[in-house]
């Protein structure tokens, strides 16, 4: 297993951070939430079709099992670093974290909520 600290970001990924760094320098925490969610939780309707392609190559590789954790957490932490520098933006740190909330686990179908309740 490879250590985060030691292990070099291969062209894709990189094309994955410069991607989300440029985001950031011009898009508001509720824009890049959302851009977050599609990319990462749904995977599917991004707004650039190349990066979401890129995503799935480095999500389908033969190393995913074991690297993927680490694009992962880079790209959290690109978004995170700036919030918490910007004391206006740290909400949306909460705010990405809880999407994380919102994934179900592989192979287990969403629970539609009991008659009468909103989901």
């Amino acid at each position: 297993m490879t250590s985060p600290y030691y292990r070099s970001s291969t062209t894709e990924e990189q094309q994955l951070y410069d991607h989300l760094i440029a985001c950031r320098k011009v898009e508001h925490p509720d824009q890049l939430l959302e851009r977050f969610r599609c990319l990462f939780i749904d995977g599917v309707d991004y707004t650039d079709p190349q990066i979401l392609i890129t995503l799935h190559r480095l999500a389908t590789s033969r190393m995913a099992d074991e690297e993927f954790k680490f694009v992962l957490h880079r790209c959290s932490r690109i978004l995170i670093n700036y919030w918490w520098f910007q004391p206006q933006f740290r909400w949306a740190i909460a705010e990405l974290v809880a999407l994380f909330q919102e994934v179900q686990p592989r192979g287990l179908p969403r629970m539609s909520p009991p008659n009468g309740c909103v989901g």
